[in-house]
């Protein structure tokens, strides 16, 4: 019998036809780039806005600025820097810097705590970025104390887009400086009865003897007068940074206070014009026999040089006759010890 030919099975499955990608990359390549192209990146972690904060710290309840016990969570956990600038920092910034052209002279902070004067008028620190630790060197202008959260400075230029410092930035004391030292200097007439004797109302009198009268004001006073009312005479550079006084008064009165710059100058009989440092106000009505602590915080114009000297003064406003003020008194300083 003659062969037809090969049988025909109309159901044989053909092979698929080849990719018609031209590159010919495989199909699960093409997936992974699908899958890349699709992915939503999340850099909110990563991402620092003017008003963001650092890593909050991982304590039992933890803070938006982390304490020095307390370690880092994010960036700050594998940055060995991070670390140094929150163990080593004096405190952090609790607003952003960046949000003006021009002139910049004050900041909120985190108050420092227990001691005071961590920073002293003239004395320079390093403002670091949290995040990126770029630095600014700034000066401060009055001097901090443990409860300050508003750090004044000397006017610093800012720009707006370049200069950006967060919340949280860390505020680092300059470490080639030479150590401030705080000293404590009693004041009094010398009498160790009187802290200030006060004969006539309305006048001035000094703490310094047990009767040095200014009458009615001050202002140029000779020489002999301001080196006899020199409370206390610098020996180096000193910046007085307060006055404690605890007294009772014999009489019940109204008392003013003021605390002076006394710019002695040496071999000279010229007349010397006292200057008024800013500090807080006590002027008040005091009760007599009754006792009182009172603390005068100087601020501004307490900047003394070798051989200028203090003056503390009161008054009596009120009372016609004599005002005995018995107790004690200190000035607190700071100072650099070789200066």
């Amino acid at each position: 019998m003659a062969d037809l030919g090969k049988r025909i099975n109309i159901q044989k499955k053909f092979k698929k036809h080849p990719s018609s990608q031209s590159s010919g990359m495989p199909l699960k390549s093409i997936k992974g780039i699908s899958d890349i192209n699709s992915v939503k990146f999340k850099t909110s972690r990563y991402t620092n806005t003017m008003t963001a904060r650092p890593p909050a710290g991982t304590g039992a309840t933890p803070t938006a600025f982390p304490l020095a016990n307390e370690k880092a969570q994010g960036a700050g956990t594998s940055n060995p820097f991070y670390i140094w600038l929150l163990n080593n920092s004096i405190t952090r910034s609790t607003a952003p810097l960046n949000e003006t052209n021009g002139s910049y002279a004050r900041m909120t902070i985190i108050a420092t705590g227990t001691p005071s004067y961590k920073l002293t008028a003239g004395e320079q620190f390093y403002l670091y970025h949290p995040v990126t630790f770029k630095s600014l060197l700034l000066t401060c202008q009055v001097a901090l104390t443990a409860t300050d959260t508003l750090l004044r400075l000397e006017s610093v230029s800012i720009q707006k887009g370049v200069d950006n410092f967060p919340s949280g930035s860390f505020l680092v004391k300059k470490n080639n400086i030479q150590s401030l030292h705080t000293s404590v200097v009693p004041i009094g007439t010398g009498n160790s009865i009187y802290l200030i004797y006060l004969t006539a109302q309305n006048n001035w009198y000094s703490s310094s003897m047990y009767y040095t009268d200014l009458g009615t004001s001050i202002g140029s006073e000779t020489n002999e007068v301001s080196l006899r009312s020199s409370e206390y005479v610098a020996t180096n550079n000193t910046i007085i940074t307060k006055v404690t006084l605890l007294f009772y008064v014999d009489n019940t009165c109204d008392l003013e206070f003021g605390v002076y710059k006394i710019p002695n100058v040496n071999a000279s009989t010229a007349n010397v014009t006292w200057s008024q440092m800013t500090h807080t106000d006590i002027n008040a009505n005091y009760t007599a026999d009754t006792t009182y602590i009172k603390e005068i915080s100087v601020t501004g114009g307490n900047n003394i040089t070798a051989g200028q000297g203090v003056g503390i003064v009161a008054r009596n406003t009120s009372h016609s006759g004599l005002v005995r003020m018995y107790g004690k008194g200190f000035i607190t300083l700071a100072g650099h010890p070789t200066a």
